[in-house]
């Protein structure tokens, strides 16, 4: 007799959902070696470290200190670049900003100046120069709306910011507006000791450097080092970036390296510089071989407080009338040549010309009248 197999049973209740378990275990093993790097460096971003949260905790406290001993200052410096060495005086007032610079005798300069000064206000800027000790000031430009004029802005910073703030401004950004930019990001963090004094290295990300969108680049590395001692002041940083052409291809490489010492002044308790030394390194990337470097030593040898006033950011301070600032110069005017507010204003060239023409005019008629009477007689 043909012996009949017995059927197929299906599969047991209770190995099918163990079978689910298994490849759903399987697969989230799989995921885990697949993307377990990238899951460890999300939760680095999202969990910051001990040290990360003592600056973010610390520096806003900080930060209004350092700037409280900006907010009205005085301080004679000596300037050195390849192009010249010079004695200035830098000035803040709130958000009013002054230098003025006296050049060393024997340095040839562009018009033979000794002596030029740049005045920055929220609402205008100007510039003045003189061409001897002796000399009055010219007026150079006049310009409205310096908060508003990115020109004047980058003018400001790179003449008067960057110094008498070197303490809190990492190239053209303060470091409390990097901390709440929701771009900025700390890569690596990390604290070390120099002559028992603490140094707190950041390694950082940033999108952008400059608030001028003409200027287009690309960040590439930022590094700074702080100083928690001294109100987490900026130690040194350095900033590498690719500055773009208009059609986004790469124009230049630049590379800007600041260091900066600074001193502790009594009685106000201030951190405010001694030294800074700032150089910015180009590269032109369709040139090769082609680049150049922008050094500047400033040596900050006297110190001043609350003494500055709103007066000083004024055309009267350098001898010329302050009505320059409500019209538009159409050539330089000198403190010798212009008058004061209070006077009538003088005549202008073509005014001058125009009673000059009419007066030969009438004399003429005059001669043309008696030689007609002689005639008639």
């Amino acid at each position: 007799m043909c012996s009949r197999k017995p059927p197929m049973q299906s599969c047991s209740p209770i190995i099918l959902p163990l079978s689910r378990k298994i490849f759903r275990s399987c697969a989230a093993l799989l995921a885990l070696a697949l993307n377990g790097p990238h899951l460890i460096a999300l939760a680095a971003q999202t969990e910051p470290s001990e040290l990360e949260t003592r600056f973010r905790t610390e520096y806003p406290a900080a930060n209004l200190r350092l700037r409280e001993a900006t907010v009205n200052v005085q301080c004679d410096a000596v300037v050195t670049t390849p192009d010249y060495t010079a004695n200035v005086i830098f000035s803040t007032l709130s958000d009013k900003s002054q230098f003025i610079r006296e050049y060393a005798p024997g340095k040839e300069l562009t018009k033979d100046e000794t002596a030029v000064a740049l005045t920055f206000t929220p609402a205008n800027y100007f510039s003045v120069g003189k061409s001897s000790q002796v000399s009055p000031y010219t007026v150079h430009g006049v310009k409205k709306g310096t908060s508003n004029n990115i020109g004047a802005r980058g003018i400001q910073f790179l003449k008067i910011t960057r110094i008498v703030g070197a303490a809190y401004y990492v190239e053209q950004r303060s470091v409390d507006d990097l901390l709440k930019s929701p771009d900025f990001r700390v890569k690596s963090i990390s604290s070390s000791q120099n002559n028992s004094i603490e140094e707190v290295q950041i390694d950082f990300a940033i999108n952008g450097w400059f608030d001028n969108p003409a200027v287009k680049h690309r960040p590439e590395s930022a590094q700074m080092t702080l100083l928690p001692a001294m109100d987490w002041a900026v130690k040194d940083f350095q900033v590498m970036m690719t500055i773009l052409n208009d059609d986004g291809s790469d124009a230049q490489s630049l590379k800007s390296i600041g260091q900066n010492s600074f001193r502790q002044h009594q009685p106000q308790g201030y951190y405010f510089p001694t030294e800074t030394r700032h150089n910015q390194q180009h590269e032109d990337l369709q040139k090769p071989g082609k680049s150049s470097e922008q050094p500047e030593q400033v040596s900050i040898t006297n110190v001043r407080w609350r003494i500055v006033t709103d007066a000083q950011f004024t055309p009267a301070h350098f001898g010329l009338p302050n009505a320059i600032l409500n019209e538009p110069l159409s050539t330089p005017q000198s403190a010798s040549n212009s008058q004061s507010p209070n006077q009538a204003p003088r005549a202008s060239h073509r005014t001058l010309w125009i009673l000059v023409a009419n007066g030969i005019g009438l004399i003429i008629l005059i001669c043309v009248v008696m030689i007609l009477k002689k005639k008639q007689s």
